[in-house]
């Protein structure tokens, strides 16, 4: 069986593909002025709702420092909100504003638009229909990797 597909060259294409995907979402030129980490960070309050500082940056995977600089930029735009824990007065917990909401969701919003425009100017529709046709399996395989 000479045309059966390996496994591990699979993941490996999978992996090379999808790797540059992201790095290509994270540097795409779209209106806003959200960074990287402000984006990470705000996506994260949204999932997972408010936290301490030393959770997001464990959560977004950066320094203390790191996330400390990218809060006091949020939190200086009124993206986020750091609050006192009502379970523990010594925490502070971040939470994200109606503010950063919308930043955030503009930002993906123009994301969607340049990508909606690249699609519509060099993919076929039986490639967007293939690629639509991938994206269960994908999702499948990241979830397998939990």
């Amino acid at each position: 069986m000479a045309n059966d597909l390996v496994p591990i060259q699979v993941a490996s294409a999978i992996q090379e593909s999808v790797g540059i995907f992201a790095r290509q979402i994270r540097q795409a030129p779209v209106d806003g002025d959200l960074t990287f980490s402000e984006v990470l960070t705000l996506g994260r309050l949204e999932r997972f709702g408010s936290a301490t500082a030393s959770d997001l940056a464990r959560g977004v995977q950066v320094t203390p420092q790191a996330i400390g600089s990218t809060l006091v930029s949020l939190e200086g735009r009124g993206m986020v909100v750091r609050r006192a824990d009502p379970s523990d007065g010594r925490r502070l917990l971040i939470t994200m504003s109606k503010v950063g909401k919308r930043a955030l969701q503009n930002r993906r919003d123009a994301l969607n638009e340049e990508m909606a425009r690249i699609l519509g100017n060099r993919f076929t529709q039986a490639e967007m229909k293939t690629l639509v046709a991938a994206l269960p399996l994908i999702e499948r395989l990241g979830e397998c990797l939990l």
